[in-house]
């Protein structure tokens, strides 16, 4: 029987999503939540994304020395960071050129022997005040004696 393959894997959805949020021509920019789910815990996950991501964007940066075509600048995007319950989140992309490029960072895990995947993350809704809570009422009392003012 083969061992299962190590290593950390991109999943479909994250490329398909990448390349619809791509396609939409009336959406300014591009952002994408993808976390790294592994065995690591998520402040060790978040570290070892981090680290990944700055050599990809080395990589990235040198491989793209010149202008786009049409005379920009290319722009590897906003890429952050930051530990989640699930593992680590890599949120970002914004006006990105690099496309799928930035994936690549699940290779350069697999080279640094972590194993995992990388899945679309969904971001928990922000808590609401609890229904029946109304106005708050507060009274204040100070002691001390009064200051005549003439």
């Amino acid at each position: 029987m083969a061992k299962p393959r190590k290593g950390v894997k991109v999943l479909a959805s994250v490329s398909r999503q990448w390349r619809k949020i791509v396609a939409e021509a009336d959406h300014p920019d591009t952002q994408i939540d993808v976390v790294l789910i592994s065995d690591l815990d998520s402040v060790a996950a978040a570290g070892a994304l981090r680290t990944v991501l700055r050599r990809v964007e080395e990589k990235w940066q040198h491989a793209h020395p010149g202008l786009t075509p049409d005379g920009g600048d290319w722009f590897m995007g906003e890429w952050d960071v930051t530990p989640v319950p699930e593992g680590a989140l890599l949120d970002g992309g914004r006006k990105s050129d690099a496309g799928e490029d930035i994936f690549q960072a699940a290779d350069e895990l697999t080279a640094d022997g972590i194993s995992g995947r990388l899945d679309l993350y969904e971001r928990p809704e922000a808590p609401f005040p609890p229904v029946g809570v109304g106005a708050i009422e507060a009274r204040v009392q100070l002691t001390g004696k009064p200051i005549d003012h003439s």
